[in-house]
């Protein structure tokens, strides 16, 4: 879909913003007779509005993560993360205040929150308000307070709650939502949200079991220093034919977790799929054990990274350490006499496939290899930076070629400021950081 940024924040700024009419359920005329009344009447809406409004935020932050959903749409997935993020920690604001907005215009103390009450059907409901507004706050905590304090597993089970968030909340404004007694056609959305929540909750168990994934065989493993290489092949008739520069999400058993990782070539003949993951977290050491005939399970392809490369134009491509793997498939596929190649890694045996870069490139292949020294012409020993750079990409390239780099935080960092200082357009620099 071409235009799908405006249409996704159109609908959600169309599904929320209708519930600001439950202002015009204020009575303005008590003001004057009873100001007290008025004010306790106003909390009161206020909490009614950013509740539902809440809620809406919610569903549409587990729909936009739920890539089975989205990729039919876009395979933009980074962007529709990063509104994902944005959703749960500023949408997420409306469902923390409202229980205290609510709290202040019917006169309880903060203990209401944490005492269930279900000696009335009225109070049931109220009840399954705290336990969605409980799972909320311990899912708003973990993902927008203490992220990076707790580990990947932990947080993604937990991350999970927001299914019970949706759940809870749309039984508790079942028969809570008198508020919206003169506008069925809200109340109609609220209600839908419930059975698609449970719809997407069902469509992630089937995901989780491998169920609706693509499964596929390992046929070849080689490993290189920390980076392990491998080579699947499709198990059935479905296949996945990523383009240059995209990610699949990598599942090594049924329910198990699955992680994003770069496809480093494709064979558009068989199908099969080859992936270079580097070993340094827990489940990249998990995939550096793979052994030939495992059955893994994939999801894809998404990402736009290297598509204005997916051409013949003049391009420079600039890698650190694993960040070859999207990188490799450009050259394979689209490179020409205008592309370049500047491969950065610690020591010359670390560089993943540089025999059949080589072999494509010629001398417009380079190693930058900062801990070892090496009497070639095609490496140069030490950091990446400006002088390597223009002196192994011709002038006349730097002034019309797209940039496309890749590599960890540090790398992507410093790599970005000596673009930039060389004087090329922003708009012509292209990277992705080790970061979904």
């Amino acid at each position: 879909m071409r235009y799908y940024k405006p249409i996704i924040l159109t609908l959600i700024t169309l599904t929320t913003l209708p519930f600001c009419l439950v202002f015009l359920n204020l009575d303005l005329s008590v003001y004057s007779a009873f100001p007290k009344l008025f004010w306790l009447q106003l909390f009161g809406v206020i909490g009614s509005v950013t509740g539902l409004i809440g809620i809406v935020l919610c569903f549409w932050q587990v729909l936009l993560g739920s890539r089975w959903i989205t990729k039919h749409i876009t395979n933009d997935l980074l962007w529709i993360n990063r509104e994902h993020q944005r959703l749960g920690i500023y949408g997420g604001m409306f469902v923390l205040v409202h229980p205290f907005f609510q709290m202040y215009a019917y006169g309880e103390s903060w203990l209401f929150l944490f005492f269930p009450y279900i000696d009335t059907h009225f109070n049931t409901q109220i009840t399954f308000g705290r336990i969605a507004f409980l799972l909320f706050a311990v899912v708003w905590v973990t993902s927008a307070v203490i992220r990076g304090k707790i580990s990947y597993r932990p947080w993604l089970y937990l991350h999970y709650f927001a299914y019970g968030v949706l759940i809870f909340a749309a039984l508790h404004i079942r028969e809570i939502g008198s508020v919206l007694a003169h506008y069925e056609w809200l109340r109609t959305l609220l209600t839908a949200i419930f059975p698609i929540t449970l719809v997407l909750l069902i469509v992630r168990l089937l995901y989780a079991c491998g169920a609706l994934q693509y499964r596929y065989c390992v046929v070849a493993v080689h490993r290189v220093g920390q980076v392990v290489v491998f080579r699947v092949m499709p198990q059935t008739q479905h296949k996945i034919f990523p383009r240059a520069g995209q990610f699949c999400y990598v599942q090594l058993k049924k329910l198990s977790e699955s992680h994003p990782f770069s496809v480093m070539d494709v064979d558009e003949r068989t199908g099969e799929l080859t992936f270079g993951i580097k070993s340094f977290g827990k489940y990249s050491k998990r995939v550096f054990d793979i052994a030939v005939g495992a059955e893994i399970f994939l999801d894809g392809p998404f990402g736009v990274f290297c598509e204005e490369g997916r051409n013949a134009q003049p391009k420079v491509l600039i890698a650190g350490g694993i960040g070859i793997t999207p990188l490799y498939h450009v050259v394979r596929k689209y490179s020409s006499e205008h592309t370049y190649m500047i491969n950065c890694n610690r020591t010359l045996s670390e560089a993943v496939g540089r025999m059949q870069l080589q072999e494509h490139l010629g001398a417009r292949y380079t190693d930058v290899i900062s801990n070892e020294q090496i009497d070639d012409p095609h490496v140069v020993c030490g950091a990446l930076n400006e002088e390597v750079l223009r002196q192994r990409v011709p002038q006349e390239i730097w002034k019309n070629a797209e940039i496309f780099f890749c590599g960890n935080p540090k790398f992507y960092a410093a790599t970005r400021v000596i673009l930039l200082r060389m004087g090329i357009p922003a708009k012509r620099i292209h990277f992705e950081a080790f970061s979904l």
